[in-house]
């Protein structure tokens, strides 16, 4: 089988150079050939291409590197890198990974194999072993609960996956994978398998994901799915009002037949009163950013290819790299001659 292996990268070649020689000796007791496809997400460290190139060997028959104009963030470069794959590259999958060490490269056989026994397109890592610290592990369980009760979904897995070439074809035309590859999946309604894979640790420095990142993240898997978010809103808004109205007419009718009542009754209606307003304060804002998410999201990930990959760097074995300026710099050039 010939694959890509999409690796994000953001200033962090140091890992993707440990990354390298690993993805050659795990598929080297294999028959599948792989093109690394770098997404080089606006970084300021400038790749070293001259190392890069000498590690390449065995079934590793070429590595592409795409320099995005500007940092656009890990899910936005992952769904460039599928859209660039979809036009461009003739194979019959695609592995997507992270370049840190996290994605331990030995387990690239058997995501690609699984695929290969079971006949899903997707076939997708869940994580057994893991070695992140107390806190972070508390705050992805916070998000996974999170999102099960804001969507209805299960999301179990990360970016570490095999995916086949129809599958990718399929997902870079839908506008939600430029917010979050992994839900965009689940929304897809493919076919998916899971295998549990234990986590890698980190080739160099600290991971970069902190609360307010954490929290974006969580933010983008649930604009996936903001139809859903936000009927659920409604349901609890519903909910919400049935117990206030309820709570006010039962205060009312004690005071109308003269019931004995506490002191503290006005006090709870007015309570009541303040929570529905502020409750359809919230379900209004929660409209507006399902309107400006839809806005943002109007578009698949393949319309802006030409626009935000500026060059791609081909990198063969004992030959000169190969720098080509992307479709849109092209299209630049002949406008200003």
């Amino acid at each position: 089988m010939k694959c890509a292996i999409l690796c994000p990268v953001y200033n962090d070649w140091t890992s993707f150079l440990k990354l390298l020689p690993g993805i050659t000796a795990a598929l080297q007791p294999t028959h599948h050939e792989a093109i690394v496809v770098v997404i080089d997400d606006g970084s300021q460290e400038v790749a070293p291409l001259s190392k890069i190139q000498s590690l390449i060997q065995g079934q590793v028959s070429e590595i592409k590197i795409l320099t995005l104009t500007h940092n656009v963030g890990h899910q936005k470069a992952i769904a460039l890198g599928l859209s660039y794959i979809s036009k461009e590259l003739d194979i019959d999958g695609a592995i997507i990974m992270d370049a840190d060490g996290e994605d331990p490269p030995h387990h690239i056989p058997a995501l690609i194999n699984r695929s290969v026994v079971c006949g899903k397109p997707i076939v997708v890592a869940q994580r057994g072993k893991r070695f992140e610290n107390l806190r972070f592990r508390f705050l992805y369980y916070g998000f996974r609960t999170f999102f099960r009760v804001i969507t209805g979904h299960t999301i179990d897995f990360g970016n570490y996956s095999f995916i086949s070439k129809t599958a990718i074809d399929r997902v870079v035309r839908m506008p939600e994978l430029l917010g979050h590859y992994p839900a965009t999946l689940i929304k897809s309604r493919m076919s998916i398998d899971k295998i549990t894979l234990d986590r890698g640790q980190r080739y160099a420095g600290q991971s970069r994901m902190d609360l307010a990142s954490l929290i974006l993240h969580a933010f983008g898997g649930t604009s996936v799915f903001i139809d859903r978010v936000f009927i659920r809103l409604l349901i609890g808004l519903g909910v919400l009002l049935t117990l206030s109205l309820s709570t006010i007419a039962i205060v009312i009718g004690m005071k109308i037949f003269t019931v004995p009542t506490p002191g503290w009754t006005t006090t709870v209606v007015g309570t009541q009163v303040l929570i529905i307003f502020q409750a359809f304060a919230f379900v209004f804002a929660s409209l507006l950013i399902s309107l400006s998410s839809k806005r943002s999201l109007n578009q698949p990930a393949t319309s802006f290819t030409d626009r935000l990959i500026e060059t791609v760097v081909t990198l063969k074995q004992h030959t000169k790299p190969e720098v080509i300026p992307h479709a849109f710099d092209q299209r630049q050039r002949r406008f200003s001659e």
